[in-house]
C-alpha cells in the first residue's frame, strides 16, 4: 500500500492522473478490503485537484540537501523509500506516512497523514544509532517535551512524540509547513533588503524566545529557516 500512495501522488502530476476507482479496478483482489480502499481515499484527498499540476509539482520538491537536482523520478524516489523505510511499514502509530520529506544524518522526515484528527503533519524519525544507550533516548525525550511547550508564531509546533513499533527508535510529529525553506530560496534569486531584514528580525525573535525557555537551536542555517 506504501507502494500505492507514493504512486498516487506522483500520478498526479502526469498527464493521466489516476483516482482511488482506478487502482480498484486495476486490483480487484485488494478491492475488497475496507482499509485499502480507506486509504487509498484518504490519499486522494491530500491530492491537489487533478487539474492543478502546480500545486503536484510542488509537493514533489525535494526538501533536504540535495535540493539543487529537481524532482526526483518515480523509480528513484521508490528507492529512496525502500532504502530508508521498510515499505510495509506504512503507518507509525495512528499516522499514515505520505511521502518521504527527507533524510540526512539525524534520520528521515516524513509527510504524514494523522488518522484521528484528519491532517497532515511532519513526523521527524531518527536514526537508531542516536540511541546507542537508554539514556540518550531519554534525553531526547526529555528535549522533544520542552520544545512542545513553546508557544511562539514562527517556531514550528510539536503535536506528539512517541516510540516506534519495534522501540529501535523515536518519533516527533510536528505541524507540516507547506512551502520551501531558506535555502531553496536563496537559489532561486537574490533577497530584497526589506525582505532580508524581515528574515533576520524573524529569527532573531524566534530564537530569543527559545534562549528565555532555555533551548538552543545549534544548527541554524538557511536550510532549517522555513518559508
Amino acid at each position: 500500500l506504501s507502494v500505492l500512495l507514493v504512486d498516487q501522488r506522483y500520478r498526479c502530476r502526469s498527464d493521466a492522473p489516476w483516482r482511488a476507482e482506478d487502482y480498484l479496478a486495476k486490483l480487484p483482489h485488494l478491492a475488497s478490503d475496507p482499509d485499502f480502499e480507506r486509504q487509498l481515499r484518504i490519499g486522494e484527498s491530500l491530492v491537489p485537484p487533478f487539474d492543478d499540476t502546480s500545486s503536484c509539482e510542488h509537493q514533489f520538491t525535494p526538501r533536504d540537501d540535495d535540493s539543487n537536482e529537481g524532482h526526483r523520478s518515480g523509480t528513484d524516489l521508490l528507492s529512496t523509500l525502500s532504502e530508508t523505510w521498510a515499505l510495509e511499514d506504512r503507518s507509525i502509530g495512528r499516522y499514515l506516512l505520505l511521502q518521504l520529506l527527507g533524510t540526512g544524518s539525524y534520520g528521515i522526515v516524513w509527510l504524514a497523514f494523522d488518522s484521528e484528527l484528519h491532517r497532515k503533519v511532519a513526523i521527524k524519525v531518527p536514526s537508531p544509532e542516536r540511541f546507542y544507550e537508554p539514556k540518550e533516548a531519554e534525553k531526547y525525550l526529555a528535549e522533544a517535551r520542552t520544545v512542545a511547550k513553546l508557544d511562539h508564531p514562527h517556531i514550528v509546533p510539536v503535536y506528539d512524540v512517541g516510540r516506534t513499533d519495534d522501540d529501535a527508535s523515536i518519533y516527533v510529529v510536528s505541524k507540516y509547513i507547506e512551502g520551501e525553506n531558506l535555502d531553496q530560496r536563496l537559489k532561486r534569486d537574490r533577497l530584497t533588503h526589506d525582505e532580508t531584514a524581515r528574515i533576520v528580525a524573524v529569527c532573531a525573535s524566534a530564537l530569543g524566545y527559545s534562549h528565555q525557555m532555555g533551548i538552543i537551536h545549534r544548527d541554524v542555517k538557511p536550510a532549517n529557516i522555513l518559508i
